[in-house]
């Protein structure tokens, strides 16, 4: 794929799940992506809940 097809392929695809280990145990958080462009990715987390527990 070339960068120009995955861009597309993750603003048209905007939910996903991140995936992450703290010591033994995994925390997994929904998450929404703003936007992606050749600057990167921008998700957004809103202020419901703290990314850490």
């Amino acid at each position: 794929m070339t960068r120009e097809q995955i861009l597309e392929f993750v603003n048209a695809n905007p939910l996903c799940h991140l995936a992450t280990c703290e010591g033994q145990q995994p925390r997994v958080r929904g998450m929404m992506m703003y936007r992606a462009d050749a600057a990167g990715l921008i998700f957004h987390t809103g202020h419901f809940k703290a990314l850490t527990e």
